[in-house]
C-alpha cells in the first residue's frame, strides 16, 4: 500500500483547512479511517444477519414456489433456483454465513461480494416488500466491495502491522461519501409536495395510524408550531447536513456535527414510524465517516485487479448513480434508457422517496375477505368475521411484519403489475378451506387538516377479486358503501 504523506501542518491547520490547496482539502475530506471502517464492516454485518432473521417470518409467503410470487420474474436472481422452502433456507444459510463472515473479517472482500450477490438476490426475488432501507445497504454494500474495511479488526489483520497511514483515499472512498450524501439529499429534494411546502407534512404523517408507532402519538400533540418547525428542519437538514459531512473548513466540527444530526433524525424516524430496519441500515452505514484525529497520513488503497480501470468503472458508476438521481428529482434531466439497464443489473437501481413527495393523509387498513359458497365474508388479516368498517384498534397488529404491509401498500398503487395482483389473489383463494372468492379492499380515514376538530368518514374501496372456482380475476375499483 503506498503512503503519501504531506509536510504535516499544525494540528489546528488540518481542521480548519487553513495552508491546505484545494485539491489537498478535498482529498482529505474524502478519505476515511480505517478503524470507522471497521466499525462500519461489523455493524453493517450484523444488520445483514437481522435482516435475514426477520425475512426468515415470512420465507414461504414470500420466497418460495408455495408463495404468493412465482419464480423467474426476476431480473436476475439465484433465488430463482430454489422453489422448495428447504432450498430457500439453504440460500438464507449461506447469506448468513457470509454476513457473519464479514462481521469477523474472513476473506472480507470475498465475503461482502457474496454478501452483495445474495442481497441483490433476495431483493430480485421480491421486489414487492422491499422500501428504501433495503435500498441503502444494497448500494453500500456494492461500494464496499471495493473499501479496505477488512484492515482493521478482522480476521485478515491478524499477524500484520498496523497500516501506516491510518487513513486512505480513493475511487471508493469517494463513491461511498458520495452514495450516503446522495441518500439525504435527494430525500429532501424529492419532498417537494403541497404538504411539505406548506410545512404541515410531518403533522399528517404522525396522525398516520397505519405507520406511527406509539410516540408518534406524543408527538403528534406537541404545538402546531412545533411540528411545522420540525417539518422545516427536515427538510433543510437534508439538504443541507450532508454537505457538511465534506466541509473544506473545520472538517472534523462539521462531519461530527452532520453526523450528530442524521443521527437525531434517524432516532426521530426510528421511535415515530413503522420503518423497518432503515434507521439502524442508516447508523451502521455513517459509521464508516467517523473522522479519525491523525489527518496527516492518508494512503491509496489497492483496488482488486487492474486499479487504473477499476477506478475509472467506480467514478463511471458514480456518475451514472448521480444523474439517476438528479433525474428523479429533476424531470427536465433525462436518463439515457440503454444505462438503465446498467444501473438494474449492478444492483445501483435507486430512488429515495421517503414520505415523498407527500407523506400519507389518512390512515390506511386492508382487508383480504374469503367468501364461502353462503356469502360469509372472512377477513384473512385479522383471522375473524369480515368487519370492515371497525377500525382496528391497533394497526401494528394487523400485520406481523413491516414488510407485510409493504406488500398491501403496493397491491393498493393503481400502478400495481396486473401479474402481482392475480399472484397475490390466486394465492388467497388457498388460505382458508371453502373460499369461493377473494377480495382486497382498503379502507381509508382521511386525516382532518391542522386545526379542523373531529375525523373525518371513513370511505371503502373494493380493489379486485378472484373467482376461486371459475379462476377469473377482476380489477374492481368500486366504491364500498357502508354495511356493503
Amino acid at each position: 500500500m503506498e503512503l503519501v504523506e504531506d509536510s504535516r501542518p499544525p494540528r489546528e491547520a488540518e481542521d480548519t483547512g487553513e495552508g491546505l490547496g484545494f485539491v489537498e482539502g478535498l482529498r482529505r475530506a474524502y478519505s476515511l479511517d480505517l478503524r470507522a471502517l471497521a466499525a462500519m464492516r461489523v455493524a453493517v454485518g450484523l444488520v445483514l444477519l437481522a435482516d435475514l432473521g426477520l425475512r426468515s417470518r415470512d420465507l414461504v409467503a414470500h420466497y418460495t414456489e408455495a408463495g404468493w410470487w412465482p419464480r423467474g420474474l426476476s431480473v436476475w436472481s439465484v433465488y430463482d433456483l430454489a422453489g422448495s422452502p428447504a432450498a430457500v433456507a439453504a440460500l438464507f444459510g449461506l447469506a448468513a454465513l457470509c454476513a457473519l463472515a464479514q462481521v469477523v473479517g474472513f476473506q472480507t472482500r470475498i465475503a461482502t461480494a457474496l454478501s452483495f450477490l445474495l442481497v441483490v438476490s433476495l431483493q430480485h426475488r421480491n421486489p414487492f416488500v422491499i422500501q428504501a432501507g433495503d435500498i441503502f445497504l444494497r448500494v453500500i454494500l456494492f461500494w464496499a466491495i471495493f473499501l479496505p474495511w477488512g484492515e482493521r479488526w478482522s480476521w485478515d489483520a491478524r499477524g500484520k502491522p498496523a497500516p501506516a497511514a491510518p487513513r486512505v483515499f480513493g475511487a471508493a472512498t469517494v463513491a461511498y461519501v458520495v452514495q450516503f450524501q446522495l441518500v439525504y439529499v435527494y430525500g429532501g429534494l424529492l419532498k417537494s409536495g403541497d404538504s411539505w411546502l406548506s410545512g404541515d407534512a410531518v403533522y399528517y404523517a404522525l396522525h398516520a395510524e397505519h405507520v406511527a408507532l406509539p410516540f408518534a402519538h406524543v408527538l403528534a400533540r406537541l404545538p402546531l408550531g412545533v411540528l411545522r418547525a420540525a417539518n422545516y428542519a427536515v427538510l433543510v437538514f437534508e439538504v443541507l447536513g450532508p454537505l457538511l459531512l465534506v466541509s473544506p473548513w473545520r472538517r472534523r466540527t462539521c462531519r461530527l456535527a452532520a453526523m450528530a444530526g442524521l443521527l437525531l433524525l434517524q432516532l426521530g424516524f426510528g421511535t415515530s414510524f413503522g420503518v423497518g430496519l432503515f434507521p439502524w441500515i442508516s447508523t451502521a452505514v455513517m459509521l464508516g465517516l467517523y473522522p479519525g484525529r491523525d489527518e496527516a497520513a492518508v494512503s491509496t488503497p489497492p483496488l482488486p485487479r487492474f486499479p487504473r480501470a477499476s477506478s475509472g468503472v467506480l467514478l463511471g458508476l458514480l456518475g451514472l448513480v448521480f444523474l439517476l438521481n438528479l433525474s428523479t428529482a429533476f424531470r427536465f434531466v433525462p436518463f439515457p434508457k440503454p444505462l438503465s439497464r446498467v444501473i438494474l443489473f449492478t444492483g445501483l437501481s435507486q430512488k429515495w422517496e421517503m414520505f415523498a413527495p407527500n407523506p400519507p393523509n389518512a390512515s390506511k387498513w386492508h382487508a383480504v375477505v374469503a367468501y364461502d359458497a353462503e356469502g360469509h365474508g372472512w377477513d384473512l388479516l385479522r383471522g375473524a368475521p369480515a368487519d370492515l368498517w371497525t377500525e382496528p384498534a391497533d394497526f401494528g397488529a394487523l400485520h406481523h411484519s413491516y414488510r407485510e404491509r409493504k406488500l398491501y401498500e403496493q397491491l393498493s398503487e393503481l400502478t400495481a403489475p396486473i401479474t402481482l395482483r392475480e399472484s397475490f389473489a390466486r394465492w388467497a383463494c388457498d388460505q382458508r378451506e371453502g373460499t369461493t372468492r377473494v377480495e382486497l379492499v382498503e379502507m381509508t380515514r382521511p386525516t382532518s387538516p391542522p386545526g379542523e376538530p373531529g375525523q373525518r368518514p371513513i370511505t371503502g374501496l373494493r380493489r379486485f377479486g378472484r373467482d376461486c372456482l371459475a379462476g377469473t380475476f377482476e380489477v374492481m375499483l368500486r366504491r364500498l358503501e357502508p354495511g356493503g
